[in-house]
């Protein structure tokens, strides 16, 4: 298999979910294989925070970048939707400290991705990267557990007392339509998160435009739910989101995760990578040292 990018620059704008601030990605094509890039311009002086672990700083609500001073919130959509349309290598140009909301999904960031058009750059190929054996990963309440297979996929739980969600489940599987079946998922909230949110400066763009609120008897969204198990679908969202982290070509193995969350995603990442096995083992050695 061969790594993608995109074929030409595309952009998208509005309002950060939790920053409120107005924001502007640029999608560029990346020749070479430097992976998924966010860059920034401070002070007149260019800034590249690559998207991996070794950058990753987990919040309250989200997955964030941070690297000598600079930071980036909030990438979990952006990032799903490199995982979904399977992009190797792209340069995200961002204006501001958050990326737009648009709908709370990452639908119309995939949708922007599609009509820039992907490419396949045949000159640099991509390893595979499977499991033999099967693991488990429990921290707090968190568990995964990873099986061989013969295919990647992922089959997630959310679990949650509130009596409209109780257990929902989402799975996804090599070969998909992740535009279909997962992009479209938009963020949450309970009605009883809201004063949390608001009193450590989160949530200041979000609305029943980008966010689904969970109330006492209904659900409050505009549209109305798109899934009935909208919920866990955009946890499985997040979920690939984080895992895209690792930017690996995952092949020959499935997990089971229940009561996920961004912390315990990139923890789970971390420990998946150690598991992960490939033909090429100085390269795994090489990639350790600049993305962990």
């Amino acid at each position: 298999m061969f790594r993608r990018t995109i074929s030409a620059k595309v952009s998208l704008e509005g309002r950060a979910l939790h920053t409120g601030e107005h924001s502007k990605v640029t999608f560029l094509p990346s020749p070479t294989p430097s992976g998924i890039r966010f860059i920034r311009f401070e002070n007149g002086e260019k800034r590249i925070l690559p998207a991996n672990l070794a950058n990753a700083a987990e919040s309250v609500r989200g997955t964030n970048l941070k690297k000598n001073g600079t930071s980036i919130r909030t990438i979990e959509h952006i990032m799903s939707a490199a995982f979904g349309l399977s992009l190797d290598d792209l340069d995200i140009e961002i204006s501001a400290s958050e990326p737009p909301a648009m709908d709370g999904s990452a639908k119309e960031f995939v949708c922007a991705l599609l009509k820039a058009g992907i490419r396949e750059k045949r000159q640099q190929k991509k390893n595979p990267f499977s499991i033999s054996k099967q693991f488990e990963f429990v921290s707090r309440e968190s568990t995964y557990k990873v099986f061989p297979s013969e295919k990647f996929s992922v089959r997630l739980r959310y679990l949650n007392k509130h009596p409209l969600i109780g257990v929902e489940e989402a799975i996804y599987s090599e070969g998909d339509n992740y535009l279909k079946e997962i992009a479209g998922a938009r963020t949450f909230c309970l009605m009883d998160e809201i004063e949390f949110l608001r009193a450590r400066g989160l949530g200041k763009g979000g609305s029943l435009k980008n966010v689904i609120v969970v109330d006492s008897d209904k659900f409050l969204a505009e549209g109305g739910l798109r899934f009935t198990n909208e919920l866990a679908r955009h946890k499985l969202l997040d979920f690939l989101g984080d895992l895209k982290l690792l930017n690996l070509n995952f092949r020959n193995f499935s997990v089971e995760a229940e009561r996920t969350g961004h912390e315990q995603n990139i923890k789970f990442a971390r420990i998946l990578f150690e598991k992960l096995e490939t033909q090429e083992d100085k390269w795994k050695r090489d990639y350790r040292k600049v993305n962990l």
